[in-house]
């Protein structure tokens, strides 16, 4: 994989925010009311994987911006089966 630069994140950003634009807009709905009524699980795992790259792009000292402002996204892992036996 190339170096990520600011520039590189500034793009994917760009990118992402077409797409998630795209979707609320499709849905009819507010950003609010797409998040809160989202029944096919889309927006939760849209939403992890951008807190995930994004917590990835700031431990390198990157700025990764907000996709939903003032949106905090918190998980916690779930243990695997293996660990529990």
């Amino acid at each position: 994989m190339a170096e990520l630069t600011q520039e590189k994140v500034n793009e994917m950003f760009a990118e992402v925010r077409a797409e998630w634009d795209k979707r609320v807009s499709e849905s009819g709905r507010s950003e609010k009311m797409f998040i809160a009524m989202d029944s096919t699980g889309f927006v939760a795992v849209f939403l992890y994987q951008y807190q995930r790259v994004k917590e990835y792009v700031e431990s390198r000292g990157l700025v990764m911006p907000e996709l939903v402002k003032g949106l905090k996204v918190s998980y916690t892992s779930q243990p695997s089966e293996a660990a529990s036996a």
